[in-house]
């Protein structure tokens, strides 16, 4: 739809920067309602998100004449990034884990919706009953998932324009935002949702927090294909309509339950897995791997990562980025075609202790082969493997004690080799080993 009225263009920026005084004024008020409403997303508190849009925009003012701008959407990906190093120094100096803790929603605020016909007080108690679940699920957030949700979702960012925002790589925007999704979905199944909601719960909170939005018919809140799934745009369409106030109410109470369908039965063996290794490291004893010594990448000169259970797409990696597939907390697995390997290294020595020392989430087991490595050449085989040699169809975690095969070096880096033909290739989810205390 082609924008009426006075709109942020290339020829409007070029004139700010070459110091307008009408064009300056003009350009801090048609940007400050989106810079403030994506504040206010990820900070949640009203106020704080005024002072922290007045900042930004006052950097904009000093440092707009010495940037360089292609395109409109390149000055947005520099605006962001603006007010993301105001909130970061704000988190900073506030402490994020006790603005997590006692993250304070306006709740009030957040109720002034725009106006609307609310013709029964059934409406409206489906209505408040629905937000308060959709603001808790949403507090429960940490300010990054808060933050790439609102970039993605709603200014539309590609993961290149979002790595621009946040300094990481293009493979981290991804992750973030798959996990950004996930950890929101299973907020939204604590409120008593089904998964399935989440674009709607989007929906919500962005007419909960936009400022700028005057009817409850405005459309586009969420952009199409952003969340990759399908139908994005009906939904939000059928959560703006009043009878689906009633609809989404019912649902939101309970009155129908609708199952939660896993896409595959492997996720939840998966999940299980990865949750053993985030508590071995959260204990502190065990560590994730922290670099990639080496890797025999396949013919394409990369590896791929797929999602469990996600209708999303799958990526190609290579370099450090290895190591994003390997989180715990994340969905995605990596694939190791035969014959191709990585070597993983640890910020400690891996050392023996009581029980296993190693474990690994994957699947494909019966054709992996594990190394233990000093990280600069030398290596000592595990003479077997701990897994069923008959072919195993699901994730599972495979363990090994260091007690079995004491080597003659400190060993930091773990060598996985992938040496049989089995289909899909070893699917690695995660892995961790016990370190050294570096005490």
């Amino acid at each position: 739809m082609e924008q009426t009225g006075p709109h942020v263009n290339l020829e409007l920026i070029g004139r700010a920067q070459q110091g307008h005084p009408e064009s300056s004024s003009l350009l801090a008020e048609l940007t400050e309602d989106r810079i403030f409403t994506y504040i206010y997303r990820t900070t949640l508190d009203y106020h704080t998100s005024q002072d922290l849009c007045q900042e930004t925009l006052m950097t904009m003012a000093r440092s707009l004449p010495d940037a360089e701008f292609q395109h409109e959407r390149t000055f947005w990906a520099w605006l962001y990034r603006v007010a993301q190093s105001k909130m970061q120094h704000y988190f900073r100096m506030r402490g994020a884990n006790r603005i997590r803790q006692k993250t304070q929603v306006d709740t009030p605020l957040l109720f002034q919706l725009p106006q609307r016909e609310q013709n029964s007080g059934l409406e409206k108690l489906l209505r408040d009953e629905r937000i308060q679940s959709v603001i808790q699920a949403i507090k429960a957030l940490n300010p990054r998932e808060r933050s790439i949700l609102t970039l993605r979702c709603f200014d539309n960012l590609s993961y290149a324009e979002i790595s621009t925002v946040t300094g990481w790589t293009q493979l981290s925007a991804k992750l973030a935002f798959f996990r950004a999704k996930k950890a929101l979905k299973r907020q939204l199944v604590k409120q008593g949702f089904n998964a399935t909601y989440l674009a709607a719960a989007l929906g919500t909170f962005a007419l909960l927090t936009d400022r700028s939005v005057t009817s409850v018919y405005a459309t586009g809140l969420i952009k199409a294909g952003s969340l990759q799934v399908g139908a994005v745009a009906s939904v939000v369409g059928m959560l703006m309509s009043k009878t689906a106030l009633i609809i989404l109410g019912i649902l939101t109470l309970g009155w129908v339950t609708v199952p939660l369908v896993r896409h595959q039965t492997n996720v939840h063996r998966s999940e299980a897995s990865n949750h053993k290794i985030v508590e071995l490291v959260t204990a502190g004893d065990f560590a994730l791997p922290d670099r990639l010594i080496q890797a025999e990448y396949p013919p394409t000169g990369v590896f791929k990562a797929l999602p469990l259970g996600e209708a999303s797409e799958s990526l190609t990696v290579s370099g450090q980025d290895v190591l994003e597939t390997l989180d715990p907390n994340d969905s995605h697995y990596l694939v190791l075609p035969e014959q191709t390997s990585i070597e993983l290294g640890f910020e400690h020595p891996i050392v023996d202790g009581p029980g296993p020392d190693i474990y690994l989430s994957l699947r494909g087991c019966e054709s992996m082969q594990l190394i233990l490595t000093n990280g600069a050449g030398q290596q000592q085989h595990f003479r077997y493997n701990h897994c069923n040699t008959r072919r195993h169809p699901h994730t599972r975690l495979v363990t090994f004690d260091l007690a079995d095969f004491p080597t003659p070096f400190a060993s930091v880096g773990l060598r996985i080799h992938h040496t049989g033909t089995n289909t899909g290739g070893l699917q690695l989810h995660s892995l961790c080993a016990r370190i050294k205390s570096s005490d």
